[in-house]
């Protein structure tokens, strides 16, 4: 009858632990030892209950880094120094183009709030439906310079393509910054190095636009 009842009080304990949470047996690891003067798994003498919790793992950040591509488009103007002089053409001009095209590496301080968010398999800092901003600067080269002329000769319509170095600088950089909400931000850039090397009026790019983050 002793025994019995010993029995009655561990298995109402073990019952009691279950419905305050403290015991989950779906686990492989967990497992509880009733013993009345017996040995344990590790060699001791028990008397009662040993409940062995199992291993936890240790909840990891999923992603501490971000990277991704992003997409932007603008307007860009030059500014100038006094004025800037322009060369008149011979024919009929409708429409004057010139383009440099750069390949830049741009970096960035990004600064804003971040979202702590976990769950049972890991943990991040999410930046989604944030306010940000960033500010740093690019540097890079210019891969070539094209001027493209539309004009007519005797009623006949004639387009040039053209592509010279336009004593156009090899190097550029700039300064840059942007600011937004979550993946849509505006940004602006400003070329330190001019668009003319040696040129007695010193012109300046800059560019103001939208900026989509594809994350």
């Amino acid at each position: 009858m002793n025994i019995e009842n010993k029995v009655a009080i561990l298995e109402n304990t073990i019952a009691l632990l279950k419905r305050k949470g403290a015991v989950d047996l779906n686990t492989e690891t967990d497992n509880i030892e009733i013993g009345f003067g017996s040995g344990d798994s590790d060699g001791d003498v028990l008397f009662g209950i040993k409940y062995n919790a199992g291993k936890q793992e240790k909840v990891i950040y999923d992603r501490r880094t971000y990277g991704f591509p992003v997409v932007a488009f603008g307007l860009n103007n030059t500014l100038i120094e006094g004025q800037a002089e322009l060369q008149e053409f011979e024919f009929d001009l409708d429409k004057s183009k010139f383009r440099t095209d750069l390949l830049v590496f741009p970096v960035h301080l990004d600064f804003g709030p971040s979202k702590f968010v976990q769950n049972d398999d890991n943990i991040r800092y999410s930046l989604d439906n944030q306010f940000r901003f960033g500010i740093g600067g690019y540097a890079g080269f210019n891969l070539g310079s094209r001027q493209k002329l539309k004009y007519e000769i005797n009623g006949e319509s004639v387009k040039d393509k053209l592509k010279r170095d336009y004593n156009t600088g090899s190097f550029v950089y700039g300064l840059s910054a942007y600011a937004g909400f979550d993946s849509i931000l505006l940004y602006a850039k400003y070329n330190l190095n001019p668009i003319f090397q040696d040129a007695a009026v010193e012109q300046h790019t800059i560019s103001l636009g939208l900026r989509f983050d594809l994350d």
